[in-house]
């Protein structure tokens, strides 16, 4: 069974905080192990957020992992739409972490 990290998302995604995102993701990567990404906290994504979204769904495909995105409001839901993304990623409401591993 693979193994499932679950990594909570920062209030803001932007030019100050994607750098320790994008290292704290990475990281996660290189472990070889699915992303799931917690998006409860998360009220603003700027480009650099959605650059991370997108360095993070490419390198789990090229390794044969999936990346989930779980808990997003409204305002996520757009951006994933207009980015395209929601095609490419899974999204999940459900609460409980443990059910979605």
């Amino acid at each position: 069974m693979d193994q499932v990290v679950v990594y909570t998302m920062p209030k803001k995604i932007y030019e100050h905080s994607y750098k320790k995102i994008l290292i704290d993701i990475t990281n996660i990567i290189n472990e070889n192990k699915n992303l799931v990404l917690d998006m409860k906290n998360t009220i603003f994504i700027s480009s650099s957020g959605i650059r991370v979204l997108i360095m993070a769904l490419k390198t789990l495909r090229a390794k044969d992992k999936n990346l989930k995105i779980i808990n997003t409001n409204q305002y996520i839901d757009q951006i994933l739409e207009v980015t395209g993304l929601i095609s490419w990623v899974t999204l999940n409401q459900e609460k409980d972490i443990e059910k979605i591993k």
